[in-house]
């Protein structure tokens, strides 16, 4: 958390095979974008993730979508984008993953997401889902 690792760490740590056992990974306040997102999510060393904190970031709606149509991160137990640029078609692209079935804890607060997305959310994840 707040390390201003930025896009290149972000790339850096999920292309390392010494986190292939990691199930906590707090990035919050880092400065990552859509490209970091991206890279987390396609990385398979990032398989056994039960936590991922990309809170106050940038990843804004691609960044979203990338993690919602990722199998590397279909263990995720908690989830947390807040205030991260999301709009409406990351949220939705959240509600409709095949892949956020374990969620538990879907934090959201402080993106911009609108009532439609946000009502698709709330029907998908009910009570875990923080907006």
């Amino acid at each position: 958390y707040y390390n201003n690792i930025g896009d290149e760490g972000a790339v850096a740590l999920a292309q390392s095979p010494y986190l292939e056992n990691l199930q906590e990974l707090n990035l919050g306040d880092n400065n990552i974008g859509e490209g970091g997102a991206k890279a987390i999510a396609e990385s398979a060393h990032l398989q056994n993730l039960k936590s991922l904190d990309l809170g106050w970031n940038y990843i804004g709606d691609e960044g979203a979508q990338a993690i919602a149509q990722s199998p590397n991160l279909k263990n995720l137990q908690e989830l947390r984008l807040c205030h991260n640029n999301l709009g409406a078609e990351g949220a939705r692209a959240l509600a409709k993953s095949p892949h956020m079935a374990n969620l538990q804890i879907l934090d959201l607060r402080w993106n911009i997401i609108g009532a439609e997305a946000a009502k698709d959310l709330r029907e998908r994840f009910g009570t875990a889902l923080k907006i």
